[in-house]
């Protein structure tokens, strides 16, 4: 009579946890493309933020990166501008992706969040990345309220950076 009892329960919580994550799965194929559109539309849109009417070719795909994901070449009249590198991390508050663009000099320019999911999302971005891309602070001052999603921001940038001075022959 025990066992049954037991085995009645193992049963009805299988098929609850079957049932679960079939009903997840059916969620994650509806919704995956629609996801990834949105991320596309984002991404579209950040790099008008970067470099304006600029046109860009395919991406190259960057692979053994810390952060580095894809390099868009910027283009004004099949004259190059600049570089727009796409970023992403994470770190124990959240996930961030970005794009920067690096100028031919090796400096960076506009930084626009195309993902942001930190515990302090509204501080990374009011008290840090804005006031990066109105001049008003510098890439170190990363004591605004969210230390660690500017720090993560700060390494991005960094190495968006070396590899742009890398692949221009600068040092």
């Amino acid at each position: 009579m025990l066992k049954n009892k037991y085995l009645n329960c193992a049963l009805v919580l299988g098929l609850i946890g079957g049932i679960s994550a079939l009903l997840i799965g059916v969620a994650n194929a509806i919704t995956s493309q629609k996801i990834k559109d949105n991320e596309t539309t984002k991404e579209k849109s950040a790099l008008k933020e970067i470099y304006g009417d600029a046109t860009y070719e395919d991406p190259e795909i960057l692979e053994g990166k810390t952060y580095l994901v894809k390099l868009y070449t910027a283009k004004v009249e099949q004259t190059e501008i600049g570089f727009v590198y796409k970023a992403a991390g994470k770190n124990s508050y959240g996930e961030i992706s970005l794009l920067v663009g690096i100028n031919p000099n090796g400096e960076h320019g506009k930084i626009a969040l195309v993902t942001n999911t930190e515990s302090f999302a509204s501080v990374i971005k009011e008290s840090y990345v804005d006031l990066l891309n109105k001049g008003k602070i510098t890439l170190d001052d990363v004591k605004c309220g969210a230390t660690y999603g500017a720090t993560l921001i700060k390494n991005m940038v960094n190495e968006a950076q070396n590899d742009a001075k890398l692949r221009r022959g600068q040092s």
